[in-house]
């Protein structure tokens, strides 16, 4: 687990070559916390390669493993970030075609395994990985994503003083660090940000800035770069051999048992993020297991003036109590809150909605262990979120006679009255407020911040005009997915994992955990096990009347739970950022009512409509992040 920054000329910069070395320290000092363990810096030959890597050593800490590496045959240069879990089965293949492993070490398996067979190898890998391989012979550069990019990977193409090229790196920070990418906002994506809270691949916040998507090899080679994917969620389809409930049972909890064995396989400290919900509480159990000493539990609880939001560390430290674990907690208040924002700010690659929690977490655990499994994908996997529970319902009534005019006039009571979402939801039938839209547009109006076309027109006008005209609601992977899935629910658990676990929840965890040299492990996102419970009918999953949530991964292992946490609804982690902006973020909303792009006006009754409701808050939060943000990086409009 690590970080790198590199440039890679088109040809060679001439003169210019300390210049681009000084170009890659300043990124690498800019990473700097991603790796304490050592740092390793490559130039080539020709003048055309510069690369640097920060090293956070968790599996082997031998000096024979530094990057950046290179084949004994000098044509081959890795720089890697992530973690190969089945590295060690591997080996055997590459002795048998004739090469000797010297290290140990995951990086340098993934090396010579690409010497071996080139980007076929990447279908042989386990874990999460983002890599760049330079190919001295035939000239070209490998940039390469996990299949769910839990590893981030930007780039951009540049030109300085005559120089052209590519510049790349862990984190988007470092690009803007280099001092050679303009800092310009990127309004294609800025309506896309006020309406879902995130910046999704392959775009990013900044103009001219790219992310690696997820399973995507770009390959850059005479100025061109040429895209291919190796992987697609939509190509996994529901298996017909399924025919029995308990034998999927069996097959997940098989499976599962196995993955977390070979995820925990390192001799290192581990902990877990831990809440009330099933996911970190099995992945505790499992641990405790698996360990021959006491695992560490982080878990972050608050005070909230409102009981719809629920504090759950004392369930958690009831868990942590059951299985002995070295348990840690906050509690979290609004000074705290506006304490850390700041650092927070400082942490996040990109503008996001989400992962103030994280952030706070992070903190804590990063005092005690340099790996943290986490559960993120357990929810996607196996429709823990409460509204597939509407999903379910509205399968059901969409046959009925006349159910698209009721759902139109449903969305029309909610446009007009506000209270009737509320009590749509409350009765299990919150679909009806998005009208009888189906498949992608369905999951975009789940996924969307409530009243986003209202926070567009905070904008102000000239910055307005420019985003709208660069938006497209339309997501070709989203599209593909529900044109090629019959299985209803299923099809919303795919689009889960291939943009809301992607875009939100791994982009802001790999930033907010790395910023205090934390390894986050997500093994419900292990390739094998994600194949294994999508090739499974979703009626094994969600079903009316089930005995509790995520009967599928819960009924292999529900000695493991305590009834609290096996017995208890889903609810959804969620702080009250609302409370705390209006009595404690007054400074850092000043700095988005001084910002020269939002409509001054609106801003304040935004302001106006979080004091009188202090949960109406996503909206002036998402602006809040944005703004400040921007100042920190100094990003212009």
């Amino acid at each position: 687990m690590c970080g790198f920054v590199g440039f890679i000329a088109c040809e060679s910069v001439g003169d210019q070559e300390q210049f681009f070395v000084s170009v890659v320290d300043r990124m690498m000092h800019a990473i700097a916390h991603r790796g304490f363990d050592g740092d390793g810096r490559f130039a080539s030959k020709d003048a055309r390669v510069f690369l640097g890597h920060k090293r956070l050593a968790i599996v082997n800490k031998h000096a024979s493993g530094i990057q950046p590496m290179t084949t004994p045959d000098g044509r081959f240069t890795i720089i890697f970030n992530g973690e190969i879990y089945n590295y060690q089965l591997l080996m055997p293949e590459i002795i048998q075609q004739g090469y000797k492993i010297n290290s140990g070490t995951d990086t340098e398996v993934l090396l010579l395994g690409f010497a071996c067979w080139g980007i076929d190898f990447i279908q042989k890998l386990r874990g999460m990985f983002s890599f760049v391989v330079w190919d001295a012979v035939h000239k070209k550069a490998y940039l390469i994503k996990d299949q769910f990019g839990i590893k981030p990977l930007y780039f951009a193409q540049i030109q300085h003083n005559g120089v052209q090229g590519v510049l790349f790196a862990s984190e988007l920070k470092a690009l803007i660090a280099s001092g050679l990418i303009e800092k310009k906002i990127n309004y294609a994506v800025l309506s896309a940000y006020v309406r879902y809270g995130f910046v999704k691949a392959p775009e990013t916040i900044i103009k001219g800035v790219r992310s690696v998507e997820p399973a995507t090899i770009v390959e850059f080679s005479d100025r061109q770069f040429h895209y291919k994917k190796f992987w697609t969620i939509s190509s996994v389809r529901v298996q017909d051999r399924w025919k029995d409930f308990q034998e999927c049972v069996s097959a997940v909890k098989e499976k599962f048992q196995q993955v977390v064995g070979q995820y925990s396989a390192a001799a290192v400290d581990l902990g877990v993020f831990l809440s009330a919900g099933i996911d970190s509480t099995l992945l505790l159990a499992m641990l405790t297991r698996v360990c021959n000493k006491k695992v560490s539990t982080f878990s972050l609880g608050f005070s909230s003036p409102f009981k719809g939001l629920t504090d759950e560390s004392a369930i958690a430290r009831q868990t942590a109590q059951k299985y002995g674990s070295n348990h840690y907690e906050i509690q979290v208040d609004g000074a705290y809150a506006r304490s850390a924002f700041t650092q927070f700010i400082q942490a996040i690659d990109q503008p996001s909605g989400d992962g103030f929690n994280t952030f706070m977490i992070s903190q804590l655990a990063g005092q005690h262990t340099p790996v943290v499994f986490s559960g993120i994908g357990g929810d996607e996997l196996f429709l823990g979120y409460r509204y597939f529970n509407e999903l379910l319902k509205r399968s059901r009534l969409y046959t009925l006679p006349g159910f698209n005019g009721f759902s139109w006039m449903a969305k029309y009571v909610a446009d007009q009255f506000s209270f009737a979402k509320a009590v749509f939801s409350r009765f299990g039938v919150g679909f009806l407020a998005h009208g009888a839209v189906d498949g992608e547009d369905l999951y975009l109006a789940y996924r969307s911040v409530p009243n986003y076309l209202k926070l567009s027109e905070l904008l102000s006008f000239d910055v307005r005009s420019k985003s709208i005209m660069n938006f497209s609601s339309k997501d070709l992977s989203l599209e593909r997915i529900f044109a090629q899935e019959d299985d209803f629910l299923n099809a919303f658990s795919k689009a889960e994992l291939d943009w809301y676990v992607p875009g939100v929840l791994l982009q802001d965890t790999d930033a907010v955990s790395m910023a205090w040299t934390i390894e986050t492990r997500v093994p419900f996102l292990d390739i094998d096990f994600v194949e294994l419970v999508l090739s499974m009918p979703s009626s094994y999953k969600k079903w009316v009347g089930q005995p509790f949530n995520k009967p599928l991964l819960v009924e292999g292992f529900k000695d493991f739970f305590p009834t609290d946490v096996l017995t208890g609804s889903k609810k959804g982690f969620e702080m009250p950022l609302g409370f705390w902006l209006k009595d404690n973020f007054k400074d850092r909303i000043q700095v988005l009512k001084d910002a020269s792009w939002v409509d001054k006006s609106k801003v304040e009754a935004l302001c106006q409509k979080v004091h009188v409701d202090p949960r109406e808050y996503r909206d002036l939060w998402l602006l809040v992040v944005l703004a400040n943000w921007a100042e920190h990086n100094g990003i212009e409009f």
